[in-house]
């Protein structure tokens, strides 16, 4: 995200909405020294909470388990208090985020997908299965729920790719499984530092 920041910084000036998981404060929200960030503002986002009447409002949502059961009220506000007239463009970090909130502006948007969800979800489905028979049952119900969430994940990549400006993916195979020509490739990296980091004093055993 350092790389991504820094990056935009070179077209303008950067605010962040940062969303995070707990109800309470998330310490300190001020710009570390260096960072070309003009404010951060945070809201919560609180970790979805499973039950009966949950299960049922996912089905009839259309979205996947992660969005729809999900509080995003204190997200919605504090967009709709952040994202005002000025910007030229909202960089949304996953999909989620661009799905439950991206209706809320009309400006440019280029989505950030770190993961193409459906296919995260495939290989879940393809390990194997261990532990108690009851536990086994659980694994069972809980492909088939993947398997619902992964055309629900596909159809919003899709949807995604065809209405933002951009669609940001990191490999190759990820931008051929989408197939729409506005998605962009950007590599994962890192900065190389000047000096080692951590111990190269220490000699690497032969083995590795």
């Amino acid at each position: 995200w350092a790389n991504v920041v820094r990056g935009l910084a070179d077209g303008g000036e950067v605010d962040l909405l940062v969303l995070h998981g707990e109800s309470g404060a998330v310490g300190d929200t001020s710009v570390p020294d260096g960072e070309p960030v003009r404010r951060i503002v945070t809201a919560a986002l609180p970790v979805p909470v499973r039950s009966g009447s949950g299960l049922l409002a996912w089905l009839r949502s259309g979205l996947p388990r992660r969005i729809a059961w999900r509080d995003w009220s204190a997200a919605r506000a504090a967009f709709d208090r952040t994202v005002v007239d000025g910007y030229d463009l909202v960089w949304w970090s996953h999909l989620d985020t661009w799905v439950a909130l991206g209706g809320r502006t009309d400006r440019p948007a280029v989505v950030d997908l770190d993961n193409l969800e459906d296919r995260w979800l495939a290989g879940r489905r393809a390990l194997p299965r261990h532990g108690s028979r009851r536990d086994r049952v659980r694994s069972v119900v809980a492909a088939r729920f993947d398997a619902i969430d992964a055309v629900r994940w596909r159809r919003l990549q899709t949807r995604a790719a065809d209405a933002t400006a951009a669609t940001i993916v990191c490999t190759e195979a990820d931008r051929a499984a989408i197939a729409r020509p506005k998605v962009r490739i950007v590599p994962n990296g890192y900065a190389r530092p000047a000096t080692p980091v951590g111990h190269p004093e220490r000699p690497v055993p032969a083995r590795g």
